[in-house]
C-alpha cells in the first residue's frame, strides 16, 4: 500500500474503498504520520472520546501535541478555530477498533455511550474486527431497544449498520431478523432522514453475495416499482386533463417540485440509491442492472439518486464512463459531470477532466480541478492558480494546501496585479495579514451587495478562502474580531464562511481569549433585535458547544423577536444546550396554533433545545403527520433528544 501523505490521498483512499469495508484501511492508518507525534494509546482514547462524545463536540488542540497532531496529521482537518475532526468518522472508528474488539461480547464502553450521536462507526468496526463468535453475542446485544425505539429505530439502524460491515454475520439467526425488519422500512412510511440512515447499511448489505444480500437486492427493486407506480398513478391526468394528454403527454402531470412533496418520492428516490449501491461492477453486469433500474423508474429523474449508491459502493467504473459521456455534452452536461467526478476519484475520466478544467464557465473549472486533486494531479491545478477568476485561482489554492503543497503556495507571484485573485491564494494557506483580509473581504462584500440572499454565497471559493484564513486557528480567530472592528459590515460574511459540516456535524468550542475578543467587536450589536444582533448570536453559537450562558442569551433573543426567529433556532440548535429558557422559546413556537413554518423550524431545533422530558415533545411528534418537510424535521428531532445529550 502507498502511504497517505496528505489530506487528501487519506480522502482519495477512504472513497476508493467502498462503504462498510474501510477495515482494509487499517495498516495504512497505523503509520506513524498519521498519529506523531502522539503515542499509538493517546492517538487511540482522543479518537475514542472524540466518537463516543455524547454532544457530538470536535477535538481541541489543548496543548502543544495536540496542536502539532492537529496541523501534521493528514488523517484530521480544521473545522474550526483549535478545533479537529478525522477526515471521515469511520477511518478512526478503524484505528480504535481493534484495541475493543479484544473483547468476548460487545466492550461496557460501547454499551454505555451506545447512544452518542458519533458511535454507530465505532461499534461497527469493533464489532466487524471480533471473533465470529463474540462478534454474534454482541450483535445479539445490540438487538435490545432503545429509547422510543418504536419511532426513531436507533437500535435496529445501529444494529444494521454492523451488518453493513460484518457479512459474516448475515446468516446468523440474529443477522437475519435485523436485516427482515431493516428492509420493512424501506417504505413510503420513513421520513427522508430515516432514509438516509437507513441506506448505509441496505446498501453495503445488499452488495454482498450473501442470501441476506440477495434479499435486500430483491426489496429494493420491488419497492422502486411500487414508488413510481404510486407517483404515476398520483400524477395520472384526469377528465378534461386526461383528453389533453392525448395530445401532450406532459399535460395534466404536477411539476417536479410537488411531486417531490411526496412520501413516495423520498421513498422511490432511496430504493434507487439502494440499487445503486448493490450494482455490478463489472460493465457487462452493470449494463445489465442499470438497464432494469432504469426500467423501473421510466421518466422520473431517479439518476441522481443511483449516482450516490456508485458513489456509495466506490464504483468507479460505471461513473467515470457517464462522467466522460457527459463531458462531451453540451455545457449542462459537463456541469453536471464536473460536480460529479468531485465524488470519487475517477482515474479514467483523467483526460475529460482535463479538458473541463479549460472550460469558459469558472464554477465547471473549479470542479474539475477538485477531481483533478482527487486522481492527483498537481501541474494542472497549480496552472489555476492564474486564471483569471479569482474564484478558480481559490479553489485550486484550497486544494493544493489538502493535497500538501502549502509551502509552493505561498511563494507563488506575491506581486500578482490581480489584487483579488493574490488575496484568495494567500488566504487559502491561512495568511491573516491586513492587507490580504482587507482586499479578500472588500472583493467579497461587493459580491454580497449583487446578490439576493447572503445564501447566494454558500460555497463561493472565495468565501472557503476567508474561512480558512480566520476559521481554522485561534489566531485566525483574532484576526477575525479584528477585521470586524475594522469593517462592521462584514458580519455576515463571516456568518457565511463560518464551517458549518452537514456530514459529521462537529460541535467546536474556541479558545477563551478569541472568542472574547470576538465577542468584544461583536458588543454594538449583541442584544438587537435585528438582523445584525442575530447574525452575531449565530457567530458566537457557531463556536460555543455547550454554552448554557449563551443558549440562554439566545432564548431571550427568541423569545423578544418576531422577525429573525428562523435564524436564531438555528443558533440555539448549534449550541446544544438544553435549558429552561430554551424551552420556554420553543413551546409557543411549537403550539398547534402556530404557524406550519414556524413550527418546523422549532421542531428541527427542539432536538438540541428541548429538555428531554418537556412537555413539547408531544407538539413535535404531531408534526409527523404534517407532510414530508415537518415529518422530517420531526424524526430527525426525536432521533437527537435521544442521540444527543
Amino acid at each position: 500500500m502507498t502511504e497517505l501523505v496528505s489530506r487528501t490521498a487519506v480522502r482519495r483512499a477512504a472513497l476508493l474503498c467502498p462503504d462498510g469495508e474501510r477495515l482494509a484501511l487499517l495498516p495504512l492508518l497505523q503509520a506513524e504520520r498519521m498519529i506523531a507525534p502522539l503515542d499509538p494509546e493517546a492517538a487511540v482514547e482522543r479518537l475514542m472520546a472524540y466518537l463516543l462524545d455524547p454532544k457530538g463536540r470536535a477535538m481541541l488542540a489543548l496543548d502543544d501535541n495536540l496542536a502539532a497532531w492537529a496541523a501534521g496529521s493528514p488523517m484530521l482537518r480544521a473545522c474550526g478555530p483549535g478545533a479537529m475532526v478525522p477526515v471521515f468518522d469511520d477511518l478512526a472508528a478503524v484505528l480504535i477498533a481493534p484495541v475493543l474488539a479484544r473483547a468476548d461480547e460487545l466492550p461496557p464502553v460501547l454499551a454505555k455511550w451506545r447512544w452518542s450521536p458519533r458511535a454507530d462507526a465505532l461499534i461497527a468496526a469493533t464489532v466487524a474486527a471480533m471473533e465470529p463468535a463474540a462478534g454474534a453475542k454482541a450483535l445479539a446485544a445490540l438487538r435490545a431497544p432503545g429509547p422510543d425505539e418504536a419511532t426513531v429505530h436507533q437500535a435496529l439502524l445501529q444494529a444494521g449498520r454492523v451488518l453493513a460491515w460484518a457479512p459474516h454475520l448475515h446468516d446468523t439467526p440474529d443477522g437475519e431478523a435485523i436485516i427482515g425488519e431493516l428492509v420493512r422500512l424501506l417504505d413510503r412510511g420513513s421520513p427522508r432522514p430515516l432514509l438516509a440512515q437507513l441506506v448505509t447499511a441496505l446498501g453495503p448489505i445488499g452488495r454482498c453475495g450473501t442470501v441476506q444480500g440477495e434479499r435486500v437486492r430483491i426489496h429494493a427493486q420491488s419497492q422502486l416499482g411500487a414508488a413510481v407506480a404510486r407517483i404515476k398513478d398520483a400524477t395520472a391526468p384526469t377528465g378534461f386533463a386526461a383528453q389533453l394528454a392525448a395530445i401532450d403527454q406532459s399535460a395534466g402531470r404536477e411539476d417536479l417540485e410537488r411531486m417531490k412533496l411526496r412520501p413516495d418520492w423520498e421513498h422511490a428516490e432511496y430504493a434507487a440509491h439502494v440499487l445503486g449501491a448493490v450494482a455490478p461492477s463489472s460493465v457487462e453486469g452493470f449494463t445489465e442492472w442499470h438497464g432494469m433500474a432504469q426500467r423501473l423508474w421510466g421518466e422520473l429523474p431517479l439518476l441522481p439518486a443511483f449516482l450516490d449508491g456508485l458513489v456509495q459502493s466506490a464504483n468507479t467504473t460505471p461513473v467515470a464512463e457517464l462522467v466522460i459521456a457527459m463531458a462531451n455534452g453540451d455545457d449542462d452536461d459537463r456541469g453536471l459531470a464536473a460536480a460529479l467526478a468531485c465524488q470519487l476519484p475517477l482515474d479514467d475520466a483523467h483526460p475529460a477532466l482535463l479538458a473541463l478544467v479549460e472550460h469558459s464557465q469558472a464554477p465547471i473549472r473549479v470542479s474539475a480541478l477538485r477531481a483533478l486533486a482527487l486522481i492527483g494531479d498537481l501541474d494542472p491545478i497549480f496552472a489555476r492558480l492564474d486564471d483569471p477568476s479569482p474564484e478558480v485561482a481559490a479553489a485550486a489554492a484550497l486544494a493544493l494546501v489538502e493535497l500538501g503543497e502549502t509551502d509552493r503556495v505561498r511563494t507563488r507571484r506575491p506581486d500578482d496585479p490581480n489584487v483579488v485573485r493574490r488575496a484568495a491564494v494567500f488566504a487559502a494557506t491561512g495568511a491573516t495579514d491586513t492587507k490580504t483580509l482587507g482586499e479578500l473581504t472588500v472583493a467579497l462584500l461587493e459580491q454580497l451587495a449583487s446578490v439576493d440572499d447572503f445564501e447566494d454565497l454558500d460555497g463561493s471559493p472565495l468565501v472557503d478562502a476567508l474561512a480558512a484564513a480566520l476559521f481554522t486557528t485561534p489566531h485566525g480567530l483574532e484576526r477575525a474580531a479584528a477585521l470586524l472592528a475594522g469593517i462592521p459590515d462584514a458580519l455576515p460574511l463571516l456568518g457565511i464562511a463560518l464551517p458549518r459540516d452537514a456530514d459529521q456535524l462537529p460541535g467546536v468550542v474556541a479558545p477563551p481569549g478569541p472568542r472574547a475578543a470576538l465577542e468584544e467587536a461583536l458588543a454594538d450589536v449583541l442584544g438587537k433585535d435585528d438582523e445584525a444582533g442575530a447574525l452575531a448570536l449565530g457567530l458566537l453559537a457557531g463556536m460555543a458547544c455547550g454554552d448554557e450562558d449563551l443558549a440562554k442569551r439566545i432564548a431571550a433573543a427568541l423569545d423578544a423577536t418576531d422577525g429573525y426567529a428562523g435564524q436564531l433556532l438555528v443558533a440555539l440548535a448549534e449550541v446544544r444546550s438544553r435549558t429552561a429558557e430554551g424551552a420556554a422559546a420553543l413551546a409557543p413556537l411549537l403550539a398547534a396554533d402556530a404557524p406550519l413554518l414556524g413550527r418546523i423550524y422549532a421542531g428541527a431545533a427542539a432536538g438540541r433545545a428541548l429538555p428531554v422530558e418537556h412537555p413539547a415533545w408531544a407538539e413535535v411528534r404531531r408534526l409527523l403527520e404534517l407532510g414530508t418537510h415537518a415529518r422530517a424535521a420531526a424524526w430527525a428531532s426525536l432521533r437527537d433528544r435521544v442521540r444527543m445529550a
